[in-house]
């Protein structure tokens, strides 16, 4: 599997990446280090614990690694997430749809992380 299929797999944005990386072998770290990355874990845990605030912070930084990367289809998911959390106290949250919206992050989220793991495996 090459780079750009990989990126193609999971609805990333290749040519972009390129463009603000330059050289493919940068991309490569990038996307390597992507799954030692703890935001999504952070995340899932704060919303598992209700802790709102928390789980704005961590959907934040994830939309900001994956759009610095061209990863265009989490990023997407992860930035409605993002702002359905913004300025929201914990008690005025709706569990349902912060639940729904968890749902397409994460869907996209291990879509990314098998792509990436079947790219380094076939290294």
């Amino acid at each position: 599997m090459t780079l750009k299929e990989c990126y193609d797999s999971f609805g990333g944005n290749f040519e972009t990446a390129k463009k603000q990386m330059i050289k493919e072998e940068i991309i490569d770290r990038f996307v390597l280090k992507f799954l030692d990355d703890r935001s999504y874990t952070k995340l899932i845990d704060a919303v598992n614990e209700q802790n709102y605030e928390d789980a704005f912070k961590a959907a934040h930084t994830l939309k900001g690694v994956c759009l610095n990367l061209s990863f265009e289809r989490i990023s997407n998911s992860v930035s409605i997430l993002t702002e359905f959390l913004r300025n929201k106290k914990n008690d005025e949250v709706d569990r349902f749809t912060c639940d729904n919206l968890m749902q397409s992050v994460t869907w996209d989220y291990n879509e990314i992380i098998s792509s990436i793991c079947s790219y380094r495996d076939s290294k």
